[in-house]
């Protein structure tokens, strides 16, 4: 008798909203305020670099209001097919930045992932793009 009123107690519960959900705390983690500003994080560079040499990156990381953005971004230099991944942490003081990553020396497909990595009153963004490395 006692575990009936429990499971109906508990429908009623679920029912109404007053339980709570999982979710809803990892959304608010990264921005606690109610004014947070969007970001957007744009990354480019070189399509196509011969073997051997290093990619140059361009990162900028903009957002919607009239703050300077700073805080780390963090860089990712991944090959598509796998066998190799470089990860790099950036400091980002507001003016868009070139930085000069590891030298490729695989041909192939490879990635390259920016993230920028929220600080109060910033949301998180990230962007990427496809670089080719050929042989000559």
């Amino acid at each position: 008798m006692k575990q009936f009123f429990a499971s109906i107690l508990i429908a009623f519960l679920a029912a109404t909203g007053l339980v709570a959900a999982g979710g809803s705390a990892a959304q608010a983690a990264p921005c606690p305020y109610t004014g947070c500003f969007e970001t957007n994080t744009n990354v480019s560079g070189s399509n196509a670099i011969k073997r051997t040499n290093a990619p140059r990156v361009r990162i900028a990381v903009l957002s919607n209001g009239n703050a300077k953005v700073r805080g780390t971004v963090k860089v990712i230099y991944r090959r598509v097919n796998g066998g190799f991944y470089r990860s790099r942490n950036v400091y980002y003081s507001g003016d868009p930045k070139v930085i000069v990553g590891p030298k490729l020396f695989r041909p192939g497909k490879y990635e390259i992932i920016a993230r920028y990595q929220a600080q109060a009153p910033f949301k998180a963004s990230g962007d990427s793009y496809g670089l080719l490395v050929r042989r000559r």
